[in-house]
């Protein structure tokens, strides 16, 4: 009785040779999945993109004295790096003080030029003079922060926690602020620091606010007024 010789598989290079032999092409192997695209700017959390960022501070240069105020990047990042690229804009220099109160030191545009969320931080609360705060662009508590119009404290004003934003806080030079009166103003703002490494987290915000104030974007009112310090009385 004759016996079945063994089957033979044949190899993976005679059954490519054959099907090129017979016109046909082999497979192409199983592309590889597309690489999932990088998250949008708008969706990365601020505060974990600032965690690393160093101290930044500002020296305010008024017509009475300097004002220097340790700054928030870690806590308050969009409001820090928006008072940081405002600084180095040369934004407020020769601005007049403004709104001048028994609690308040004001300087930019009551009118909002574009507007910025409220960074709130537990812990920092207007308990005592030298916070550093924005106004903003609404009498509502659901209201955006005024980008543009910052204020130093001189005293207490527990009523505004958790309404007004703060930012910074007077390190020296709380008295010269107490001093300034109508008729001073702001020299110049510097802001020192790990300030470049902060700006260039967040490149498509600060290109939005030069838009604004370039005039290629408005400012869009809300339905009431803007409510700064100074309306809201001392």
């Amino acid at each position: 009785m004759p016996i079945a010789s063994p089957s033979v598989r044949p190899s993976a290079a005679i059954v490519a040779l054959a099907l090129v032999a017979g016109g046909c092409k082999p497979a192409d192997p199983t592309p590889a999945p597309p690489a999932a695209p990088p998250a949008a700017a708008s969706a990365v959390d601020p505060k974990a993109a600032a965690r690393d960022i160093g101290p930044v501070t500002a020296r305010i240069e008024t017509t009475r004295g300097p004002i220097v105020v340790r700054l928030e990047p870690n806590r308050c990042p969009i409001l820090t790096t928006n008072f940081c690229f405002l600084a180095r804009r040369g934004y407020w220099d020769g601005r007049p003080w403004e709104g001048l109160s028994r609690v308040v030191r004001q300087c930019g545009p009551s009118e909002p030029t574009y507007a910025l969320p409220r960074e709130f931080v537990p812990g920092l609360y207007f308990d005592r003079g030298g916070m550093l705060s924005l106004t903003k662009t609404t009498s509502g508590y659901d209201a955006k922060a005024n980008g543009t119009r910052f204020f130093i404290t001189v005293k207490e004003q527990d009523r505004w926690n958790l309404d007004y934003p703060i930012f910074g806080t007077v390190t020296s030079g709380l008295e010269v602020a107490l001093a300034l009166s109508q008729g001073d103003s702001v020299r110049t703002v510097t802001v020192e620091g790990d300030v470049d490494r902060l700006l260039g987290l967040f490149p498509d915000r600060i290109a939005d606010w030069e838009a604004h104030l370039s005039g290629a974007k408005a400012w869009t009112p809300g339905a009431t007024p803007p409510r700064t310090p100074d309306m809201a009385g001392p």
